[in-house]
C-alpha cells in the first residue's frame, strides 16, 4: 500500500504493526530483495578464519596448558560423532520482513544451554575462591580460555571501565573521546603508551596539540621496538585510504595515524551530542555506524560500553549485534546460512533463543545464569546471548581440532512436556521497564506504549508522523535509497522501510536532518585530511632498526595488519 508523507514529520495511511508478521504482505518485489540482501553474509568462516575474532581476557586465562586434564570430566572420550541429532519446529520473526519457519538443531541447542550454565557456574565457584584446577571437570573448558556468559563480568570489561571510561574528566565528551581513542586499536598496552607519552590521559581538549607525540610513540612501538598496537580481538581496520587521495596505494600514511585521524574527524562531527539524542541502543548503533570501517559488530561493543556510563542511557529492547562466531553458531542451531544469511535474521535468531531459554533450563534441570552483581535478574539478556555464543563457538572450535571432551557426549535430557512445555518467562520480565538492566523487547498490551500510539493518530484522516530517520540502507550516492523509519509513538520493533521519495513528500525536513547528519560525518573526514596531513616520525640513526627501509617495515608491520592480528590476537 502506498504511503505518502503529508506533512512535516507526518506520513503514511494506517499500517499493521511488524509484528503481526503473518498478515504482512511484501508487495513492493525491490523492497523485498533489498531487505533480504541487506548486509548479506560471507560463507561461515572455517575456525582458522575467526577463532580470534571474540574477545579474550588475559587476566581470566585458565592455566591448564602444561597440565594433565582437570578431574575425570562428563565423558573425556574424544566426540567422533555427535548423538542423533532431534530438530523441533521453530519460527524467526525478523524485524520489516515476513516470519520465517524454520528447526532447531536440539544437538547444538542443548550443548549451548550446558555449556552457558556450566560457565557461570564456574565463575561463581572462582569468586567463591575454589582453585582453578578444580572449577570444572569438562575437559574443553579446563584446557581453553573460555570468557564468561555475561561480558560486564570480564576482568577486560571491567578495566575499560575502570581506566578508560572511570579516569579523567566525565564530561560525554572526553568520555567518549576516551572510549573512541582505546577501541581504535583495543590494547591496553598502547593506551598506557599513550598516556605515559604525554604523562597523562589523553583528553579532547588538546588532542591537536598532542597529536604528533602519539604518532611519534606509536611509530616507533610498531617500527623501533617491532611490537603490535593493534589488538585482533576487536580488529577495527584502519581507515587509511579515506585520509589519502590515492587510498594510499603509495603507502604515504601509516595505518595508526588514520587510525588518530579518524578519531578527530569523529569529534570535530560532534558524535557525542549526536550520540545523546538517541533514546535506543539501536539508534545508537546505527548513527555509530555512520562513521567509516564501524561495522555492527564494532558499533554494538563500543555502545555497551558508552551504555554504563552516566549520560547514556539507551534501551536495548533484545537489540544486539552478532560477530562471526555467533553467526556461525547460530547456523548450527537453526539450519545454516540458508536461514541465518542477514542481520535480521541473526537478531530474529538472538530473540527466539531469549524468548525460549526458560523452556531449555526446565528441560536441563538447571539454574538460569544469575549475575547478581551487576543488578540482574536470574536469566540472561539478549546481549548476552551473543556474546555466549560467541564463547561456545570458540568453545566448539577447540574441542572439534583437538578432540577434547565436551558436552556434547551427554544424551538428550528427559523431562515432562506438560511441565517444560508450558514453561514461559517470569513475571518481572514484563514487569521491569529499565531497558539498562534488562533490554527486554515489547510489554505486549503495555499501557503506555498503547497510549503513545493512539495520540499519534490523525483521527480523520488516519496519518501516522516520522519521528526520525534511523538508517539508510546502501550507498549514500544512491538516489533514491531506502530509509528505517521511526514511527512517533511506536518503538523500534515497528520500524519500517521507506523510499526517499516517499518521504519528501511531508517529512522532508526529517530526511534532510539524516542527510546533513552523514555529511557532516564525511565533511569531517575531508577536513582532516587536508588541515592535518601525515608527517613521517623520523627514526634516529641510532636505532637498531632504522637501518630497515621503512616502507618496507610498513608493509610488513602496519600494511598488513589485519592479517596479522589474525594469526596473532589471542593466546589460548
Amino acid at each position: 500500500m502506498a504511503r505518502t508523507p503529508r506533512k512535516r514529520k507526518s506520513a503514511l495511511p494506517a499500517r499493521k504493526s511488524a509484528h503481526d508478521q503473518t498478515e504482512i504482505n511484501v508487495e513492493d518485489e525491490a523492497l523485498k530483495n533489498a531487505l533480504n540482501s541487506q548486509y548479506q553474509r560471507a560463507p561461515y568462516p572455517t575456525p582458522s578464519d575467526d577463532d580470534d575474532l571474540c574477545s579474550a581476557d588475559e587476566d581470566d586465562k585458565l592455566d591448564f596448558e602444561d597440565e594433565a586434564t582437570a578431574g575425570t570430566g562428563y565423558n573425556t572420550t574424544p566426540l567422533l560423532g555427535k548423538p542423533t541429532s532431534f530438530k523441533e519446529p521453530a519460527i524467526l520473526r525478523p524485524q520489516g520482513l515476513p516470519q520465517v519457519e524454520t528447526t532447531v538443531d536440539d544437538h547444538w541447542t542443548y550443548l549451548f544451554f550446558r555449556f552457558c550454565a556450566e560457565r557461570h557456574k564456574m565463575y561463581d565457584r572462582r569468586q567463591a575462591g575454589i582453585p582453578r584446577d578444580q572449577l570444572t571437570k569438562d575437559e574443553t573448558m579446563s584446557k581453553e580460555h573460555i570468557g564468561n556468559v555475561f561480558r560486564q563480568l570480564d576482568p577486560s570489561s571491567k578495566n575499560i571501565g575502570i581506566d578508560i571510561i572511570g579516569k579523567g574528566d566525565q564530561s560525554h565528551e572526553e568520555v567518549c573521546f576516551r572510549l573512541f581513542l582505546y577501541c581504535m586499536f583495543y590494547s591496553e598496552a598502547t593506551w598506557n603508551a599513550l598516556c605515559t607519552s604525554i604523562g597523562g590521559i589523553p583528553t579532547w581538549r588538546n588532542y591537536i596539540s598532542d597529536l604528533p607525540v602519539f604518532e611519534s610513540v606509536l611509530h616507533r612501538i610498531s617500527f623501533i621496538e617491532n611490537k603490535k598496537i593493534y589488538y585482533g580481538g576487536f580488529q577495527l581496520v584502519p581507515p587509511t585510504v579515506y585520509f589519502t587521495d590515492n587510498r594510499n596505494r603509495d603507502k604515504t600514511m601509516f595505518h595508526y595515524a588514520a587510525s588518530l585521524r579518524l578519531v578527530l574527524a569523529m569529534m570535530l562531527a560532534k558524535l557525542p551530542d549526536q550520540l545523546l539524542k538517541c533514546q535506543y541502543a539501536v539508534d545508537a548503533s546505527h548513527v555509530l555506524q555512520t562513521i567509516p570501517t564501524l561495522g555492527g559488530f564494532l558499533s554494538w561493543n563500543i555502545l555497551c560500553f558508552l551504555n554504563d556510563t552516566t549520560h547514556f542511557t539507551w534501551y536495548f529492547r533484545n537489540y544486539a549485534t552478532c560477530g562471526p562466531g555467533p553467526r556461525s553458531y547460530l547456523g548450527r542451531i537453526f539450519g545454516g546460512k540458508n536461514v541465518i544469511n542477514s542481520i535480521a535474521m541473526e537478531e530474529a535468531g538472538l530473540i527466539w533463543l531469549y524468548e525460549n531459554q526458560w523452556k531449555y533450563w526446565a528441560r536441563l534441570g538447571e539454574d538460569p545464569p544469575h549475575a547478581h552483581e551487576i543488578g540482574l535478574r536470574p536469566g540472561m539478556r539478549v546481549l548476552d546471548f551473543e556474546n555466549a555464543l560467541c564463547w561456545c563457538h570458540r568453545y566448539v572450535n577447540a574441542f572439534e581440532r583437538k578432540r577434547y571432551g565436551n558436552f556434547g557426549h551427554i544424551p538428550h535430557p528427559e523431562y515432562d512436556p506438560e511441565i517444560t512445555e508450558n514453561t514461559s518467562a517470569p513475571a518481572w520480565c514484563t514487569e521491569e521497564r529499565w531497558m539498562k538492566s534488562t533490554s527486554k523487547a515489547a510489554w505486549v498490551g503495555d499501557y503506555d506504549e498503547a497510549q503513545c500510539k493512539l495520540e499519534s493518530v490523525d483521527g480523520q484522516e488516519e496519518v501516522y508522523e516520522v519521528e526520525k530517520i534511523v538508517m539508510r540502507k546502501g550507498l549514500r550516492s544512491e538516489k533514491n535509497s531506502y530509509f528505517r523509519v521511526r514511527w512517533k509513538g511506536y518503538t523500534p520493533e515497528e520500524d519500517t522501510w521507506e523510499k526517499a521519495d516517499s518521504l519528501k513528500d511531508g517529512a522532508e525536513e526529517t530526511l534532510e536532518d539524516w542527510v546533513q547528519w552523514e555529511n557532516r560525518v564525511w565533511d569531517n573526514i575531508e577536513k582532516v585530511k587536508r588541515q592535518y596531513p601525515f608527517i613521517r616520525p623520523q627514526i634516529p640513526k641510532s636505532e637498531p632498526s632504522a637501518v630497515q627501509d621503512e616502507n618496507e617495515q610498513g608493509d610488513a608491520r602496519s600494511g598488513r595488519a589485519v592479517k596479522r592480528m589474525k594469526r596473532e590476537a589471542i593466546p589460548s
